[in-house]
């Protein structure tokens, strides 16, 4: 099964992953923390300073991620998608990488069996890597928006504390049959 956790920065799907995480049943899940947060050790620019070379990398790696059978992820392609758009209408980020991503995007979307959707809720914690610009967080939020609407994705919003949001993970899977 193949779970990603998605919506805008600082909303606690790293959190929230961490905590699934700690269950047995996942234990044998191939978890993938934020991607781009490795990209930033590496000296590429992330956030609103992302670039053509930024986006590269982080299609990649999810291209790389979808092969796992058993997968949590703390971002997913639809992450990819908006973020490159932002970065895309901010000049930043060039017309064949929108592309490339979007082309990427409609190719693995598909293969995620579960989109479990987190919006801002509370405000953004300063980790010294993600920004702390709500603005940022505002517009890339609208992306999330637009794209769920535009290409009819199956999301399930999560709401509340991270036990609470574990909880209706928890809950979905069972009512699916998915866990016992």
């Amino acid at each position: 099964m193949r779970i990603a956790l998605t919506g805008a920065h600082s909303t606690g799907k790293s959190t929230l992953l961490y905590r699934l995480k700690q269950n047995p049943i996942f234990a044998n899940y191939y978890a993938v923390d934020n991607i781009v947060r490795q990209l930033q050790k590496r000296n590429i620019p992330i956030n609103e300073q992302g670039t053509d070379i930024t986006q590269f990398h982080v299609i990649a790696a999810h291209v790389k991620s979808i092969k796992h059978e058993n997968l949590i992820l703390s971002r997913c392609i639809l992450d990819v998608l908006c973020y490159t758009e932002y970065l895309k209408l901010k000049g930043r980020v060039s017309r064949v990488i929108y592309q490339h991503a979007l082309y990427i995007f409609k190719k693995l979307i598909p293969r995620y069996d579960y989109l479990f959707y987190v919006r801002p809720e509370f405000g953004i914690v300063a980790d010294g890597e993600r920004s702390t610009s709500e603005e940022f967080q505002q517009k890339i939020s609208e992306l999330f928006e637009k794209n769920i609407n535009l290409y009819k994705i199956n999301v399930i919003q999560l709401k509340g504390s991270v036990e609470e949001r574990y909880d209706q993970i928890i809950k979905r899977l069972r009512k699916d049959g998915k866990l016992h």
